[in-house]
């Protein structure tokens, strides 16, 4: 038998590590090994059993919660903006940048030339979206 202890002390270890890692996968082992050192303080058993009790909590959970706890805790996509209704979606280089709209924008790809006229697409924070 595992101790409930260190089942206990794995958990909240795998629950850090999730901190560190940002994967969002050893937070539901995590759980599911507090879950089960818990359960073991009233239910002890044989260490195989742990181990798959965990293994089987941890996959249900990891199953049914990890898109709803994405979605509210996982980072938010990027909005690409394509208003250009009022305004040309031309922009031109100016100094290693896209002058458009009235403002610098870097942007993403080869170097172009000083003064050439490109197409924009749209922006994604300060960066314009060319079309190639």
């Amino acid at each position: 038998m595992i101790d409930p202890y260190v089942m206990l002390a794995i958990g909240a270890l795998l629950i850090v590590a999730e901190f560190l890692s940002l994967s969002f996968f050893l937070f539901f082992f995590g759980l599911g090994f507090l879950i089960i050192g818990v359960a073991n303080f009233w239910l002890p058993g044989h260490w195989y059993h742990q181990i798959l009790f965990v293994l089987f909590v941890s996959l249900v959970l990891l199953f049914f919660l990890k898109k709803p706890l994405r979605k509210r805790f996982g980072r938010k996509k990027e909005k690409f903006s394509e208003d250009s209704s009022d305004e040309s979606d031309t922009g031109i280089v100016r100094g290693g940048m896209i002058y458009y709209k009235g403002a610098l924008w870097r942007y993403d790809g080869d170097e172009l030339e000083e003064g050439v006229k490109v197409k924009v697409r749209g922006t994604i924070k300060d960066t314009a979206i060319l079309e190639r």
